[in-house]
């Protein structure tokens, strides 16, 4: 659906001519598989730069792929609820809620930011690092911030440890340059010239015991170095990762067998070796909350690359679309199709053959008649399909692909993460915050449920689930989940009485036959050039790929897809014009826009 409740009209192909070497040569035949960000966004990169004719083949009967935008009804026994007008939707008693794709993750100089500014789609900003309440379902009580922040350091120490192993050749050369004068002088201080011979951790035995530094053992060595406690715990830090290194020289690989919640359950224990209760259920909430970022249990994640593309990240407030994702690919499929697009949705691909050019598969018919086969030829073929669906071999490729996209496949992860969404008679939660934490005994259930009345002045939350709760969702019932989300929120507020739901909708992602799951992570054992080889296009240079897993620097985000979608894009008008493109990586915006500021 698009801002205005619309669905993309399908439009009759154009091919345009493209200028190259002085003489005027009709652009290529393009055939994108997949309508979601990614595959919209290089349709448009495509008619705008090389005049291409491009045919979108979508096997759902929406565009979005994974942005999903669901319309909740927000009427109870016929009259208007709270706020229904303003929520910036052509109907006042409904609200749209993203069931996939949620947040803009840091609007500056995010393409999506710039997109929604250039469709006049509203942003409603969340912050970033903004307090959120801790409810502890155990008691009914606020978790005391105090204990919250004590964990939440030690969490992020923990993280920190173990970002500084997965890259302890860079940090090695870069510590002795910078520190190695203190640790050798701290290492002479504490166990003596003469003890060298002896184990690692013998020689310093706090190392594998309260690194990064308890703050009692933090003030004792800052004292004995004449330090600030800043440095100390830089050096403790490094020095931790450093000694963990040492250790594992001989293995094959080093951290990339190390899953990351192995490595923090550890450090979690030395640090508090004493936790209470309440210490370990918002130890395991904020461990839930890093299953969600990354869409898996951290069993499964690489401790050394979880966050290998951290860097590249987009800086500024988060934000959430008034009218939903699925209201920006909405544009952007209006968008390409003004511009020659031909988008054919309920088109299922089921073969891509790269030597002879085609794609075939079978198009469902609206009035529930059999399936009829189709088959589209074209110079080039961009496969945008999600990393879960090439896993599931539910589209076949003839020739075979190559042993290094195999392997990336298998080895890269796609994992899981869904939602439900429930609409109420009325507001009994803290509306102010854009975010309310579910501290519970169950981890990942329900762990956090987003408050969408600042968003859409809509009575609405929509709950999360991470880890392996996720997982055992997909077998539930919808009552069943919308018992166990209402259960959860009664132990939030046991002083209220919660009132039953006028609307619910559950996601299922990993059952879902055109998804198989929400989005990619490395896996425990794999490094991220896997993404380049599965970026990486097939012999022969007809069949490009492209989606959020094979964003090298985007991982797992829709602007990810979205600039996967452009450097594909590019890939093709450099293979058909035999030169190196001259467009830039700036997002197209519409013309109807172009005046809009970015």
């Amino acid at each position: 659906m698009s801002a205005s409740g619309e669905t993309p009209r399908r439009s009759s192909k154009r091919r345009r001519n493209v200028i190259t070497a002085g003489q005027a040569v009709e652009g290529p035949r393009v055939i994108v598989v997949g309508a979601g960000l990614s595959g919209l966004s290089c349709a448009l990169h495509l008619v705008k730069t090389l005049g291409a004719s491009v045919t979108v083949l979508e096997a759902r009967e929406r565009v979005g792929g994974r942005c999903w935008s669901h319309t909740m009804k927000l009427s109870h026994g016929g009259e208007a609820l709270d706020g229904g007008a303003e929520n910036g939707l052509a109907d006042p008693l409904r609200a749209a809620v993203d069931l996939g794709a949620g947040w803009i993750h840091g609007i500056r100089g995010n393409p999506l930011s710039r997109l929604c500014t250039s469709y006049r789609l509203e942003m409603a900003f969340t912050g970033s690092g903004q307090v959120i309440p801790m409810y502890d379902a155990c008691t009914g009580h606020m978790a005391p911030p105090q204990v919250d922040e004590k964990v939440e350091r030690v969490f992020n120490e923990g993280l920190t440890a173990a970002s500084a192993v997965g890259e302890v050749d860079l940090l090695a050369e870069e510590m002795v340059a910078r520190h190695a004068p203190r640790l050798v002088a701290s290492a002479q201080a504490t166990s003596g010239a003469q003890q060298t011979a002896r184990p690692v951790k013998q020689r310093f035995p706090g190392a594998g015991m309260f690194l990064p530094l308890m703050e009692v053992y933090l003030g004792q060595v800052a004292s004995w170095t004449k330090l600030p406690q800043e440095d100390v715990q830089e050096v403790a830090v490094v020095l931790e990762s450093m000694l963990f290194a040492a250790e594992c020289i001989g293995t094959e690989s080093l951290m990339q067998q190390t899953a990351l919640g192995d490595y923090l359950s550890v450090h979690f224990d030395m640090c508090i070796p004493y936790a209470t209760p309440l210490e370990r259920r918002l130890f395991w909430w904020h461990r839930s909350n890093l299953e969600y970022a990354n869409a898996t249990d951290l069993g499964a994640l690489s401790a050394a690359y979880w966050n290998f593309d951290d860097e590249h990240s987009f800086s500024g407030a988060h934000a959430l679309l008034r009218q939903g994702y699925g209201a920006l690919a909405a544009e952007l499929a209006r968008d390409a199709e003004k511009r020659g697009v031909e988008i054919k949705l309920a088109h299922e691909v089921s073969l891509i053959d790269s030597a002879r050019g085609f794609v075939s598969g079978k198009r469902r018919e609206e009035s529930g008649a059999k399936p009829v086969a189709f088959k589209e030829t074209a110079d080039f073929i961009v496969v945008t399909l999600p990393l879960g669906v090439l896993k599931d071999a539910r589209v076949r490729f003839t020739p075979a692909l190559p042993a290094a996209k195999t392997r990336a496949i298998e080895q890269l992860g796609f994992g899981n993460l869904n939602k439900v969404a429930l609409a109420f008679p009325y507001c009994f939660w803290d509306q102010h915050f854009p975010v309310l934490a579910n501290v519970s005994a169950s981890p990942g259930e329900f762990f956090l449920a987003v408050n969408m009345k600042p968003v859409a002045q809509a009575n609405v939350l929509v709950l999360l689930a991470s880890g392996a709760f996720c997982n055992a969702l997909e077998s539930m019932s919808d009552a069943e989940a919308v018992q166990r989300a209402m259960a959860s929120l009664q132990r939030m507020y046991p002083r209220v009485a919660v009132p039953p739901p006028t609307d619910f909708i559950v996601t299922r992602w990993r059952s879902d036959p055109l998804a198989r799951g929400s989005y990619s992570f490395i896996k425990r054992g794999a490094t991220p050039d896997r993404i380049a080889d599965l970026a990486a296009p097939l012999p022969g240079g007809k069949v490009f790929f492209a989606g959020e897993a094979t964003s090298s620097k985007h991982i797992a985000t829709a602007h990810g897809a979205y600039l996967s979608g452009l450097r594909a894009g590019k890939d093709i008008t450099e293979a058909f014009t035999g030169k190196p493109s001259s467009s830039s990586s700036v997002p197209a915006t519409p013309e109807s826009a172009t005046s809009a500021p970015l």
